[in-house]
C-alpha cells in the first residue's frame, strides 16, 4: 500500500466487495474509514 488515499473502486477491489457494498457502507458511516 502507498500513502495515498484509495479511491472507491480501489476499496472495493482491495476488500473483496461489491461497489455497492462500499457505498452503503459509507451511507451508514459504517466501514473503512476515509
Amino acid at each position: 500500500m502507498t500513502d495515498r488515499l484509495l479511491t472507491l473502486p480501489e476499496v472495493a477491489d482491495y476488500l473483496g466487495v461489491p461497489l455497492q457494498t462500499v457505498y452503503a457502507w459509507r451511507s451508514r458511516g459504517d466501514g473503512p474509514r476515509g
